[in-house]
């Protein structure tokens, strides 16, 4: 391999990288193996023979099936909503008024089969297919299953985690085969480029052992990775940096660390859900801000734990505020989706919701709540705003602002991962202090 230079890039920024971010990257790869395994006893290559089509393919709303799992459930391993495609049909097959029916207009699905159980049946054998291939690492019959590329890519990866590279889009494989050096032509198939991808990320396993296939592609999809190169920020000709040069990306703030004794604020749902049942939504796209009165401060003692629970309950508010808001917006499109306030549950994800934008595509949601009737001024955590550079089009952040409690009334304002970086400025206000 003749590309020492790049793959000594490669190591360095990937240490570096994995040594500030560690435990984040631990812990994520744990939920998203743990997520695969479950994936694997529901849909493992024992059970995919007597797998019926109903368990295959998903109504919009139905989470339980294999095509939810691998376009929804597992999207951390590798993205393939190609272009903002959404998985509500497959191969053709699609659930209208719970039956399932095979739409012929897209003549590139009729190689598959006349009618849907036909299609499903050809569909199935090809899944087997492939998925034995990649337990042998067999391209050329990778290659020869007539299954799309793109979901034959993530079946490799989600069969055999340890072989393949869970990187499928073919524009962002070539980018980085010349990125790193490696020789390819264009006769190569996705599959070659891929398993050439991987050959390099065994050189690089050399070096640190511990390195695995899900965490090599998380590095490449990072700012500090080469993200800048896939997104064309930074043209691939272009001599890659070393560990001298100035690393230009947006800083976040240090993490504040949540003292693990604090106590847990008890909210009434029920009570709160009444209260939250009563609110009006005043408006949006109010980007005017009130000036602030100047006026003698005097100290006096903060009753910090008493402010903390204030800033929580208002925060839970806004939230829940925001769930109904999406969960109106889903029915008023018909789409038969629901919102998640996931926060409730995991308050670490960098995000408070999920829920699904106009074409059923997933949306992460953060909400930021405020009672005055200003936009600026907020708090963000180094993982929210890493979430708004990982999802960025796909990523929400809902200012909820003059939220008034007496009146019970509020107002909204909504930025994509992009125009929140472009519309408010990110300054360092914590930091984390360790010996010499």
């Amino acid at each position: 391999m003749n590309n020492t230079n790049e793959l000594t890039t490669f190591i360095s920024r990937y240490q570096n990288f994995f040594k500030t971010k560690f435990q984040i990257i631990i812990r994520r790869e744990k939920k998203n193996y743990e997520l695969l395994e479950q994936f694997l006893d529901l849909f493992g290559p024992d059970k995919l023979p007597n797998l019926s089509l109903q368990d295959f393919c998903f109504a919009k709303g139905d989470r339980d099936t294999m095509c939810y799992w691998i376009d929804n459930t597992l999207n951390d391993l590798g993205d393939i909503h190609i272009n903002g495609q959404c998985g509500f049909q497959k191969f053709g097959i699609q659930n209208i008024d719970g039956k399932y029916v095979f739409k012929r207009k897209n003549q590139k699905y009729c190689k598959y089969g006349e009618n849907e159980i036909d299609v499903y049946k050809t569909i199935n054998k090809e899944m087997q297919k492939v998925i034995s291939a990649a337990k042998e690492h067999d391209i050329d019959k990778i290659d020869e299953s007539i299954l799309p590329q793109v979901f034959k890519a993530k079946l490799t990866y989600l069969y055999n985690k340890d072989e393949w590279m869970p990187i499928y889009v073919n524009t962002d494989v070539d980018i980085l085969l010349k990125v790193f050096g490696l020789e390819f032509s264009n006769n190569d198939t996705l599959t070659t480029k891929r398993n050439k991808l991987y050959e390099f990320y065994l050189e690089v396993k050399k070096t640190i052992p511990c390195i695995t296939t899900w965490e090599f592609m998380h590095f490449i999809y990072k700012p500090d990775g080469y993200r800048e190169y896939l997104r064309g920020a930074k043209p691939v000709n272009s001599e890659i940096e070393t560990n001298a040069t100035q690393n230009k990306t947006i800083k976040s703030a240090a993490v504040i660390q949540q003292m693990d004794d604090a106590d847990d604020l008890v909210i009434d749902d029920e009570e709160l859900t009444k209260f939250i049942g009563t609110y009006t939504k005043n408006g949006t796209k109010d980007r005017k801000t009130t000036a602030l009165t100047k006026k003698h401060n005097y100290p006096k003692k903060i009753n910090h734990q008493k402010s903390q629970q204030k800033n929580e309950r208002k925060g839970l508010i806004g939230e829940k505020l925001i769930v109904i808001d999406e969960n109106n917006k889903l029915a008023s499109l018909s789409l038969n989706l629901t919102a998640d306030h996931n926060s409730l549950e995991d308050d670490t994800l960098g995000y408070d919701i999920t829920s699904f934008d106009e074409t059923g595509k997933k949306i992460y949601i953060e909400v930021k709540t405020t009672t005055t009737n200003r936009l600026d001024g907020f708090h963000l955590s180094s993982k929210e705003v890493e979430k708004a550079i990982e999802y960025e089009d796909n990523y929400r952040l809902y200012r909820v602002y003059a939220l008034d409690v007496k009146n019970k009334t509020y107002k909204v304002e909504i930025f994509n991962g992009k125009e929140l970086f472009e519309k408010f400025k990110l300054i360092e206000t914590n930091y984390i202090t360790e010996l010499y």
